[in-house]
């Protein structure tokens, strides 16, 4: 079973190397208020401290991630399902063209626009062809809610990538919830357990206390770290900047083993 140490308890098989220059196209689904924006945030921000520049992309219903990345993100003129679908298409040939990573959140609630638009273009089969690598993220936080919503979205198959990530967010625990079993429910359903021996890899994401207020400072997860002023030239001080380095540290030990997943 899957421990709060490491949701990589469960024995990983030996995956194939990817290409650094292999384009991803990371694609959060789920329901939404399950750590999704954390979660992609700290994706980008990795991926720019090594150099890499990830297309942002946000249909979200509460977008969330955009908001942390205002002229940058790509978002939808409107929640229109034809005017999304186009705007996926947008993004793709964007990732294209530019040969660039993209994270693509389509969380609470999207999934059921990105399963239209598979109708129309096989999208596995499409990055088969153009040389992109799917990568699926599932946050979850400990409610069985949360874990059906997923499992349906899997069960439909329209995204059935061999690169699927389930992220059992501790950030999303109700105050008095004991982390080392609030899982339990989720990690013993025969579902999750068969989803994980059908390749889905668990990755735990424990709780980020200094979140709110790196989000109140302006501070994206390097400068907390440093310990670099935000707005108004405030700091979190050396005790939250070592909270966020030693989160930053155990959630880069849980995808050491699918890193060349991320973008």
């Amino acid at each position: 079973m899957v421990t709060r140490k490491t949701a990589a308890a469960i024995s990983t098989p030996a995956l194939d190397p990817v290409p650094e220059t292999q384009p991803r196209l990371v694609v959060r689904l789920g329901r939404g208020r399950t750590g999704g924006t954390t979660g992609l945030d700290w994706m980008v921000q990795r991926a720019r401290r090594e150099g890499r520049d990830p297309i942002i992309a946000d249909a979200a219903r509460n977008p969330t991630l955009s908001r942390l990345y205002p002229g940058e993100a790509l978002v939808p003129s409107s929640t229109d399902v034809v005017e999304v679908k186009d705007w996926l298409t947008s993004v793709l040939d964007r990732m294209l063209t530019e040969r660039r990573s993209a994270v693509l959140d389509l969380g609470g609630g999207q999934d059921s626009t990105l399963a239209e638009y598979v109708r129309d273009l096989d999208l596995l089969s499409f990055c088969q062809d153009v040389g992109v690598l799917p990568v699926a993220v599932y946050f979850l936080g400990p409610e069985a809610d949360d874990f059906a919503h997923a499992h349906a979205i899997w069960r439909e198959g329209y995204f059935n990538t061999p690169q699927t990530l389930l992220v059992l967010n501790e950030g999303v625990l109700k105050r008095g919830q004991n982390p080392a079993g609030a899982f339990q429910g989720i990690q013993a359903n025969p579902d999750f357990v068969a989803w994980v021996e059908a390749g889905a890899i668990p990755v735990y994401m424990r709780s980020l206390a200094p979140l709110e207020t790196m989000r109140e400072l302006g501070l994206n997860f390097g400068a907390a770290m440093a310990d670099r002023p935000g707005q108004a030239d405030q700091k979190l001080g050396p005790t939250r900047a070592w909270q966020v380095k030693s989160w930053n540290a155990a959630l880069e030990s849980e995808v050491r083993e699918v890193g060349g997943w991320l973008p």
